[in-house]
């Protein structure tokens, strides 16, 4: 395969939601196209938020990742949270998955981030294994939330 890391552009929206919905299916997580489509060209509008990256395999889309940006004092600058990592299908097992994570961490890399976070369905063998072979080890620390509307 020659697959490569292509910024979501504007063009890319319906694209990237289309995906976002089988990625939102698999655990049965509400969605909706219209709301999706917009958040997408929302966060494109806006750089310091992150990125959302299409990978690519001659010119067909494998799949997508999106990128969000935080700060962390304890880590002492800027960090990330891959938000969405999601193959299609037929590339799924094929290097695609793996691919991405390590232009992820390229990225981070050079852009200086200070630390990587990412949740994975518990699950999700295949993506948890992939994960840890790319260095990403389970934090002590359980991720709590609470949502505010």
């Amino acid at each position: 395969m020659a697959l490569q890391i292509k910024p979501c552009e504007i063009s890319d929206i319906d694209v990237v939601a289309a995906m976002m919905r089988d990625f939102y299916l698999i655990d049965a997580y509400p969605f909706d196209d219209k709301t999706a489509a917009q958040r997408i060209r929302e966060f494109i509008a806006q750089p310091d938020w992150g990125r959302i990256c299409l990978i690519e395999n001659e010119g067909k889309v494998a799949g997508y990742y999106v990128l969000t940006y935080i700060y962390s004092f304890e880590f002492g600058g800027r960090m990330a949270f891959v938000d969405e990592l999601y193959i299609n299908p037929e590339f799924r097992a094929r290097g695609a998955g793996k691919f991405a994570i390590d232009e992820i961490l390229e990225f981070a890399k050079a852009s200086g981030l200070k630390m990587l976070y990412l949740e994975v369905e518990p699950e999700n063998y295949n993506a948890a294994k992939l994960y840890q072979s790319r260095g990403f080890e389970m934090s002590k620390r359980g991720l709590m939330r609470r949502p505010l509307n």
